[in-house]
């Protein structure tokens, strides 16, 4: 019985559920960094899962798309900046720009 109360609770620690890719949802969370899933996430609210899209970012945060055609950067920060009225929420912690800023004043 131990054993198999054991194997149960190692199976949901290995095979974490991930939610439902299908259906609506309140909001759909990208956090940083958005090398990748950016585009990830504007395609789930494309096909209709949310109207709001939160994204965590950091200063100089870069989404890239590559696809076998070509390779897309965009900023992240324009990204915010651009739908900000379309439903897209961004933040960053201010620890990040506290460090940025730190970090540009050294030098």
């Amino acid at each position: 019985m131990i054993a198999v109360w054991f194997l149960f609770i190692a199976g949901g620690v290995v095979f974490l559920p991930q939610g439902e890719a299908e259906g609506q949802s309140d909001a759909v969370v990208s956090l940083a960094p958005q090398e990748h899933r950016l585009y990830t996430v504007t395609q789930l609210i494309e096909n209709g899962h949310s109207d709001t899209l939160i994204i965590s970012w950091f200063v100089d945060d870069v989404a890239i798309r590559d696809t076998e055609e070509s390779v897309r950067q965009i900023s992240v920060t324009n990204y915010c900046e651009e739908h900000a009225d379309n439903g897209v929420t961004c933040f960053t912690s201010r620890v990040a720009m506290a460090r940025h800023e730190s970090l540009h004043d050294s030098v």
